[in-house]
């Protein structure tokens, strides 16, 4: 009896499984992994693809943490890979699919969470509203205030460790105390 449904050779038989053409052969599948915050230039990154394959990756020069590395695989290889993978009791099509589709949905909540923060960002504060800017103000004017007093007082402080101390003599002193005493309005008993 003859397969129904299908392509039958000149024998009546089915047709021996093709062999993929040249360019099958030749295509290559897309990949990307993001580096981890503590990998650095020439670490080994272990990855399982979606297909159950295990890829090994070296961490590139100038890649940095949180960086997206985009790397090829032939799909001839990855395909024989994961058909001897599912036969080894590996990922199914159904986890690889699950996989990939977290994957996208993960992406698409970062840029919605990095589009909500840079939203809360710019309505944070009101540049029309005259409170705001008075607050803003004053604060601005604290800060400059604080930074010039800072100055003027390492300037003083640089200027007097510069001077020699002044030199004063007993008798001087000693003047110096009478006429203290005089300005006061007391009596100064030689």
């Amino acid at each position: 009896m003859a397969p129904t449904g299908g392509a039958v050779g000149e024998d009546g038989a089915a047709p021996a499984a093709e062999e993929p053409s040249a360019a099958e052969a030749l295509a290559e599948v897309a990949y990307e992994v993001t580096v981890p915050p503590n990998a650095r230039v020439g670490d080994q990154l272990k990855m399982t693809l979606p297909s159950g394959v295990q890829a090994l990756i070296t961490v590139p020069e100038g890649a940095v943490p949180g960086a997206i590395l985009t790397f090829e695989l032939p799909a001839a290889a990855v395909g024989a890979a994961a058909e001897s993978a599912a036969a080894e009791g590996g990922m199914s099509e159904e986890k690889a699919a699950v996989a990939i589709q977290a994957r996208v949905r993960g992406f698409k909540t970062r840029q919605e969470s990095a589009k909500m923060v840079a939203q809360a960002k710019a309505s944070a504060a009101p540049a029309d509203d005259p409170q705001v800017i008075e607050v803003a103000a004053v604060k601005l004017q604290a800060v400059v205030r604080g930074k010039k007093g800072r100055e003027e007082s390492q300037k003083l402080k640089v200027e007097a460790a510069s001077r020699p101390p002044p030199r004063v003599s007993i008798e001087d002193a000693e003047d110096a105390e009478e006429e203290k005493k005089e300005e006061e309005g007391g009596c100064v008993v030689s």
